[in-house]
C-alpha cells in the first residue's frame, strides 16, 4: 500500500501511528527482529558508529524510540526494504522529500531572523506535516508486516549482501 492510502486504507493504524509513534515504533521494530532472527543493534544498523554498530541490549530500543524517533523510524523502513526487497514507489519518495524540505525551510527561516509570524506558520506546518507522514509510514509498515507473517516470507538478504557497504556486511552476519 502507498503511504498516501494509509489513512484511508488503514485509519486505525493510521491513528495509532498520530497519537503515539513512540510505541508504534518500538513494537514493530521488535516485531522486524523477531522475523528476522536478527539481534538489535541501534537504528537496525543504518549508522554503524563505534558500539552502536554491534548488538545491543534489547532495552536500548526504548531510547531509541523516545530519543531519535526519526532515525528509529527510518531503521525499521530500511529493515523492511533490505530483508524483503522492499521499495518506495514515486509518491513515498516525494511525500519524505517534501516533508524534509518543509523542515528544511522552517529552520532556517529561524536561523536567518525570517518575519517571526511566516516562521512559525512554516513551523506548524512542517510539525502537522511530518506528524501525517510519519503516521503513514507506521500504517505502511504495519501493513507490511502483517503481509509477511500471513505470506510467512524469510528474509533475503543474500540477494542483496553484496550490494551493502562492507560495514553493514559484516553486522548481517551476525
Amino acid at each position: 500500500v502507498r503511504m498516501f492510502d494509509t489513512p484511508c486504507t488503514s485509519p486505525g493504524k493510521w491513528c495509532y501511528g498520530c497519537a503515539c509513534p513512540c510505541c508504534f515504533t518500538y513494537s514493530q521494530r521488535r516485531e522486524l527482529l523477531e522475523i528476522t532472527g536478527e539481534k538489535y543493534i541501534c537504528c537496525a544498523g543504518m549508522f554503524p558508529c563505534g558500539p552502536l554498530g554491534r548488538p545491543q541490549d534489547e532495552n536500548c530500543l526504548v531510547p531509541e524510540v523516545c530519543c531519535c524517533l526519526g532515525l528509529a523510524l527510518s531503521g525499521n523502513r530500511w529493515m523492511l526494504q533490505s530483508r524483503f526487497l522492499k521499495q518506495n514507489d514515486p509518491c513515498d519518495d516525494c511525500l519524505i522529500c517534501c516533508n524534509a524540505a518543509l523542515g528544511c525551510l522552517a529552520c532556517l527561516m529561524q536561523v536567518f531572523g525570517a518575519d517571526e509570524d511566516a516562521t512559525n506558520a512554516v513551523t506548524c506546518l512542517s510539525d502537522i506535516m511530518n506528524t501525517c507522514v510519519v503516521s503513514c509510514m507506521l500504517a505502511q509498515h504495519q501493513i507490511e508486516i502483517e503481509q509477511i507473517k500471513e505470506e510467512n516470507l524469510k528474509p533475503m538478504m543474500d540477494e542483496i549482501l553484496s550490494v551493502l557497504p562492507p560495514q553493514q556486511q559484516e553486522m548481517a552476519k551476525l
